[in-house]
C-alpha cells in the first residue's frame, strides 16, 4: 500500500498550555511519480489547510508549529528504520472573538471523521481547541451554530485531497484514518478514506487540557 503521513498542528492558549489536532494522510495507492517526501507532505498541508486554522481558532491561542511524520510499523522501527519527518513554525494567531466569562480551556469542539469502511478502525476524529468566551454557547449550552461554521472550512479542506506539484511530476494525498495496530499487525488494510465529517455542537472535556 502506500506511504501514509501523520499531520499534527501544535498550538498554545492564553494561560499558555499547549494542545495537539491533526490526521493522516497517505498517497494514492499506487503512488505516482515516485514516493513522496516528508518536506513535500508538509508544504502541500501548509498550503491547503494551515490557512484555515486562524479563522477556526481564539484570539488567544496561537498555532506555532506543524509536523509530518512517516507512519512505520513498530517491528520497522524495531528493525532500525527511521521515520521520516519534517516541521515548520507557523506563529498564527487564531482570529475568533467573544464577549463573557472565558470558558475552562478543557470545553472544545470534537470533530469526527467518517470512512467508507464500517469497522471500528474506520472511525477518526480530532479535538479543536477551546472556544473562550460564554458568547459561543447558546442557550442550551451547545456550541453556538454561528461559531461551528467558522470551523467548517478548517474541517472541510482536511477531507478533501491535497496535490503538490504539477500534474507530470506531482502527489496526490488523500486524508485517511490510520489503524496503527492493523499496520503492526500486518493487515492489507491498515487506513481508510475520509468521506465527511461532523461537528458536534455538544460541549466536549479534555481532562489533559484543564487548567
Amino acid at each position: 500500500m502506500s506511504r501514509v503521513w501523520g499531520v499534527k498542528w501544535g498550538l498554545h492558549g492564553p494561560k499558555a498550555q499547549a494542545c495537539w489536532f491533526g490526521y493522516s494522510i497517505a498517497e494514492r495507492d499506487p503512488p505516482t511519480n515516485g514516493a513522496s517526501n516528508a518536506d513535500g507532505v508538509r508544504d502541500a498541508i501548509n498550503g491547503h489547510v494551515t490557512q484555515h486554522i486562524p479563522p477556526a481558532i481564539n484570539a488567544g491561542w496561537y498555532a506555532d508549529v506543524i509536523v509530518v511524520t512517516e507512519k512505520l510499523t513498530t517491528a520497522a522501527i524495531d528493525g532500525g528504520q527511521v521515520p521520516e519527518q519534517s516541521s515548520a513554525v507557523l506563529n498564527l494567531q487564531g482570529q475568533r472573538t467573544g464577549t463573557g466569562d472565558q470558558l475552562p480551556e478543557s470545553m472544545c469542539v470534537l470533530c469526527s471523521f467518517h470512512t467508507n469502511a464500517a469497522t471500528r478502525s474506520g472511525h477518526g476524529r480530532f479535538f479543536l481547541p477551546g472556544q473562550q468566551f460564554a458568547s459561543e454557547l447558546d442557550p442550551t449550552g451547545h456550541w453556538d451554530q454561528t461559531g461551528l461554521d467558522t470551523i467548517r472550512p478548517l474541517a472541510q479542506s482536511m477531507i478533501e485531497e491535497v496535490h503538490v506539484g504539477d500534474a507530470l511530476t506531482g502527489h496526490t494525498f488523500s486524508p485517511v484514518v490510520y489503524s496503527r495496530t492493523r499496520h503492526n499487525k500486518g493487515a492489507d488494510l491498515y487506513y481508510f478514506s475520509i468521506e465527511s465529517y461532523t461537528l458536534h455542537p455538544e460541549v466536549h472535556w479534555l481532562r489533559s487540557r484543564a487548567n
